[in-house]
């Protein structure tokens, strides 16, 4: 039985939770009626009276799951609590208001819209703000006031009419379930709790546990005897990996020296909440940078757009290939599509949390694929996905290393080759070495250009706009039947990266909705007489964010403006590829 202590604000809620609570026959629960400090009092003995969960309401929810160390559950005001509020003013007279945390205010807003009431919102930060605004709210005529009890309370003392916001059934039985889930995940945390430990001091890798301020909390026995915790949260790599995790909410590799000795870092949020990031440390594949070759995790499905033949059949293609660890080489004009359908692929085969190691072999040396052969020990910590995109840029001589590193990565990863559609033509020339086409392309697909899929342009357009919307929160929802058909008369010789940055820009310069024909036009000129699908203008170059941002920005806008090509792009920037590669995928 899990014995379960309920601190309710308000009378009233206490009488719903007694009248409901006999339906649960696994929660042993006690009722009592506390309003905020006076609530924390009552809960700040509850782990000594051996009780197991905590439920309240609000502010007083807030204030007790900081004074305690246990499972607290916050009854949530739902939907039907506020149409049963709004329902009650219906038969009242005079002016109304609601007065309360964006969390009811902004919702409210939404249901009186809805139900097309006159009721005046008013957000507050904190409690100290109700009485001035109540008090304003009185000069100007109002009688009603609508809030949580601080805002009741506060009404009665300046002489208007509070109506409370009460918990139903539903938020009621709602909160008994959480209680359950939530007794049930700390028992069996607590229940793990040794064996956890046990685990961690017998990883084969090191393990590094922090919070936000690099303080350490947990450190298993190889890092403590081998790396040192202190040391290590010296460096400025870690610290560096420290604050990107805790911006980004999401894992980062990185490899760093110590002692000598080159380690691939991973780096992840273990608690968002609580700003807990946790770092593992194994000795590098790379006992050298190695330019070129990225790391990376957490990789997205991307749809694939279009309802064409050619949509469909990459679409199966990608669900018969993931049943098979063959190798696999994808072929075809820049900007097909054929990374997307590699990370695809990958996700599709190992999940979204399993590594894709990215080469461009443009970047690669002779020399660098000689270190990746001649290292001992095996790449990463688990199966994932080898891209070796720009292949067919390999000189003869780094073709053979290439084909003896495969042999030896082709048991523990897939490995996808990507190239362009001149390949075929430098076998016939012998410029391609013939064993590692065909080791590496058991199976082979070909993408065809933008210009021979052209009724798929619309699905694309759609889902670039659908992307923008939910990664910058912009307004733009579609494209005007106009404005489709000037880009579906365009011929894409940059094929679908150029649709999108197309597509990026119109949606920046739109100020509806949608996408008008005019904007349409206009970048489409431009293309055709060879110019930037942005204005020179440095007033058009929307730079934002910290230096690495607006770094990006400026290297996008000259690729943009250099018609994606790299050599130029890198040239105008006064540095190298491989610099320009780096700072595009870092």
């Amino acid at each position: 039985m899990i014995k379960v202590l309920v601190v309710a604000p308000y009378q009233g809620l206490a009488e719903a939770m007694k009248l409901w609570k006999f339906e649960q026959d696994q929660l042993s629960i006690d009722i009592h009626i506390g309003n905020l400090e006076e609530g924390v009092k009552i809960a700040r003995n509850a782990e000594s009276q051996g009780y197991d969960v905590i439920i309240s309401r609000g502010g007083t929810a807030s204030l007790i799951e900081e004074a305690v160390g246990m499972p607290v559950v916050d009854i949530k005001v739902t939907g039907y609590d506020m149409l049963r509020v709004f329902t009650l003013l219906k038969g009242m007279r005079g002016k109304a208001a609601l007065v309360g945390f964006p969390n009811i205010s902004q919702g409210a807003s939404t249901i009186c819209s809805i139900l097309d009431m006159d009721v005046k919102t008013v957000t507050i930060q904190n409690e100290e703000e109700v009485a001035g605004h109540l008090k304003v709210l009185k000069q100007e005529k109002y009688g009603v006031v609508i809030g949580d009890v601080v805002t009741v309370q506060n009404a009665e003392k300046v002489g208007l009419q509070g109506i409370l916001i009460t918990s139903g059934k539903e938020a009621i039985m709602e909160a008994f379930d959480e209680a359950k889930r939530m007794h049930k995940l700390f028992d069996r945390l607590h229940r793990h709790h040794s064996l956890h430990a046990q685990l961690l001091d017998t990883l084969p890798q090191a393990l590094l546990m922090v919070d936000a301020n690099g303080k350490i909390i947990v450190e298993n026995k190889i890092l403590k005897e081998v790396l040192g915790a202190k040391d290590v949260m010296e460096l400025p790599m870690i610290n560096q990996m420290l604050s990107r995790v805790l911006e980004d909410k999401r894992s980062q590799w990185s490899k760093v020296e110590i002692n000598h000795t080159m380690y691939e870092v991973y780096g992840y949020l273990a608690d968002i909440k609580e700003r807990i990031v946790c770092f593992l440390f194994q000795k590098s594949y790379f006992n050298k940078r190695v330019e070129g070759m990225q790391v990376a995790t957490h990789t997205s499905h991307v749809p694939i757009s279009g309802s064409s033949s050619i949509a469909i059949q990459m679409e199966d293609n990608l669900a018969d290939y993931a049943k098979v660890d063959s190798s696999i080489w994808l072929e075809g004009e820049p900007g097909t599509g054929k990374m997307t359908f590699a990370r695809n692929l990958h996700f599709e085969m190992f999940g979204q949390s399993a590594p894709i190691v990215l080469m461009d072999a443009e970047y690669l040396s002779s020399q660098d694929l000689k270190i990746l052969i001649e290292n001992e020990h095996p790449p990463l910590l688990e199966p994932g996905t080898f891209v070796c995109n720009n292949i067919h840029k390999l000189n003869l001589d780094a073709q053979g290393l290439m084909l003896k590193l495969l042999y030896r990565l082709s048991s523990q990863f897939r490995i996808i080759a990507v190239s362009d559609h001149s390949v075929h033509s430098l076998l016939e020339q012998g410029l391609f070495s013939h064993d590692l086409y065909y080791k590496m392309a058991k199976l082979n697909m070909h993408f065809l250009p933008l210009r021979e899929r052209m009724e798929d342009i619309q699905e694309f357009i759609q889902s670039f706009i659908t992307e923008a919307h939910t990664k910058n929160g912009c307004e733009t929802i579609g494209i005007r039947p106009k404005a489709l058909e000037i880009l579906q008369n365009y011929h894409w010789p940059g094929n679908i990266d150029q649709l999108k940055q197309v597509t990026e820009e119109l949606i920046l310069n739109s100020s509806g909705y949608y996408v008008e024909p005019s904007g349409a036009a206009k970048v489409i000129s431009k293309l055709k007489q060879g110019h930037s699908t942005e204005e020179d203008s440095s007033e058009n170059l929307h730079i934002e964010g910290d230096l690495k941002h607006m770094e990006k920005t400026i290297i996008r806008k000259v690729m943009e403006q250099e018609g994606m090509n790299q050599s130029r792009a890198a040239k105008r920037l006064g540095i190298n590829r491989t610099t320009l590669w780096r700072k595009l995928n870092s």
